[in-house]
């Protein structure tokens, strides 16, 4: 993984690049609350984010 700082966070928000498969629109997730669903198959890029990247978001 390209980039991958150690330790990684075992909670809050961390920054992933991830491939993978997105499903078609419908009802996933508990209660059907999401449209889609994104399989990841391999993680390209894991690391903390930024403060810049996390400034703006109600939780981290």
């Amino acid at each position: 993984m390209k980039g991958l700082q150690l330790p990684l966070p075992v909670a809050g928000c961390v920054y992933l690049v991830v491939r993978g498969t997105l499903t078609s629109r419908g009802s996933y997730g508990h209660l059907g609350a999401y449209h889609r669903e994104l399989a990841a198959q391999i993680v390209m890029e894991a690391r903390t984010p930024s403060p810049e990247e996390v400034a703006g978001l109600s939780e981290c």
